[in-house]
Formats: C-alpha cells, sequence, structure tokens
C-alpha cells in the first residue's frame, strides 16, 4: 500500500513539472537561475556604470577592472535570460523543454 502512495506521490511531482512547461511557466528547478540571472544582471550594469564613471574621473586600472567583471557577469545572465524568453515565445512544448534543459540549474 505504502508503494503505491509514492509512486502517486512521485507521478504527481512529475506531472507538475510537465504541467508548468505546458501552462509556459517557469519551472521550480529554474526559478533559482532565473532569480540569479537578473541578480547579476542588475550587478553586471552597476559594475559597468560604476567602471565608466571611475574611466572619466579616476585612473584606468579600476575602470578595467570593474568594466571585465560586469561583462563576466553580464554574459552568462543574458545568455540565461535570453534562453527563458525563447522558452516563453516557443509554442511547440518539446522545443520549450529542449530548451528548459538547457539551462544551467543552480
Amino acid at each position: 500500500m505504502r508503494e503505491n502512495d509514492s509512486r502517486d506521490n512521485l507521478t504527481e511531482k512529475y506531472i507538475d513539472g510537465l504541467d508548468s512547461v505546458e501552462k509556459n511557466e517557469i519551472p521550480k528547478r529554474l526559478r533559482k537561475s532565473f532569480v540569479w540571472s537578473i541578480i547579476l544582471l542588475i550587478f553586471g550594469i552597476g559594475c559597468i556604470t560604476f567602471g565608466i564613471y571611475r574611466l572619466i574621473y579616476a585612473d584606468l586600472f579600476s575602470a578595467v577592472v570593474l568594466i571585465i567583471l560586469s561583462i563576466m557577469t553580464v554574459v552568462p545572465a543574458v545568455y540565461t535570460l535570453f534562453k527563458f524568453c525563447k522558452a516563453k515565445i516557443e509554442k511547440d512544448v518539446d522545443l520549450r523543454r529542449e530548451i528548459l534543459n538547457e539551462i544551467i540549474v543552480v
């Protein structure tokens, strides 16, 4: 009896995962990745803004460090957000699932 209950629970969890893809929502396993990509994008934009300010009004070395740091944070964040947007636009559920499986889980 308990084995059937555990199978039902696993089936419900699996169906919930499928429903989020079919409903065109962010799956639970990728919500952390989505939040972290937004945080990295905001941090990178702040670094590039402060780096340009330092380039104009201060020394070159600190500006270069901030600009490199911003590139290192903005590029993965934009790539991940691009994948999320591409999955959101995609109409075919199987292609949407493939796109979401390419995203790294944090």
